[in-house]
């Protein structure tokens, strides 16, 4: 039979992102983060990028906060300690300018939408280890349903979680981006996550090697986050490895690690403050 339509995938510079632009670039430049497309959006369902703080929608070349608009949206949440207030603007959310009167419900994850090309049997080679993940909006109601070869269709590409941003200097740096030049400091490091804590960036690493060598990372991690991003890491924890949560969906759940790191839950086997 005839192979389903492959989602595209968009290679963007990780550096224009911090400034919240979006700017494609070839595969295999440097500072390159690959972004595998959610898939067709379905009849009925619209999406806008919009500025998560001013609510203003956002330009083509700009990343925002995705946000949705379709008959079967959520109108709250249901909960038994009287709390369904305090969450009414995440279901009720209006832009500032423009279509003002249209209601749409925040995702609370950055994206942007692309104009694609629906192709089949595509490969995406270098995919980043979250994209796949990230991309997995089911609640968005996004189905890469099958269309011809060749036909042009709006794209969401999911960039992260809006509440997992590291806010520092002034510019919006996403995990990934510095837990993906963390991973390729040391072979010995399992996997990493990344979170603030006051002013300061923390950076929780795995070790899977012998509890010696928790001391060898510290510099390299530091100096890695130094030398590619020009960030300071205010904290170095090492753990043994299966720590840093993750979801069914393979999601990392940094703010549960960030809540057991503040809790002092995590048992780590070396800790280095530079404050």
């Amino acid at each position: 039979g005839a192979s389903s339509p492959e989602p595209s995938c968009v290679y963007v510079d990780l550096r224009a992102l911090r400034n919240d632009r979006v700017s494609l670039v070839e595969r295999g430049s440097p500072h390159s983060l690959c972004l595998l497309e959610s898939g067709k959006l379905l009849p009925g369902v619209k999406v806008i990028i919009a500025n998560p703080d001013t609510k203003g929608q956002c330009g083509d070349s700009h990343l925002g906060e995705i946000w949705v608009q379709c008959p079967h949206n959520a109108s709250g949440y249901f909960s038994i300690y009287g709390e369904e207030n305090e969450y009414g603007e995440h279901f009720n959310a209006r832009l500032v300018t423009g279509s003002t009167g249209e209601v749409y419900a925040r995702t609370g994850y950055l994206g942007f939408l692309r104009r694609t090309e629906t192709v089949t049997g595509q490969s995406v080679p270098g995919l980043a280890s979250e994209s796949t993940d990230l991309a997995d909006l089911s609640a968005l109601s996004i189905h890469s349903a099958a269309t011809d070869s060749g036909e042009l269709h709006d794209a969401v590409f999911v960039v992260g979680a809006l509440d997992e941003t590291v806010m520092l200097r002034g510019m919006r740096y996403h995990p990934i981006d510095i837990e993906n030049s963390v991973m390729r400091c040391h072979k010995k490091i399992a996997e990493c996550a990344v979170f603030t804590w006051t002013n300061l960036l923390v950076v929780v690493v795995e070790l899977d090697g012998s509890e010696s060598e928790a001391l060898d990372l510290v510099p390299l991690v530091t100096s890695a986050v130094l030398e590619e991003h020009h960030l300071i890491v205010g904290v170095a924890v090492v753990v043994d490895p299966g720590v840093v949560p993750i979801n069914s969906r393979g999601e990392k759940q940094r703010m549960h690690l960030r809540d057991g790191f503040l809790a002092d839950q995590l048992d780590p086997i070396y800790v280095a403050y530079n404050m």
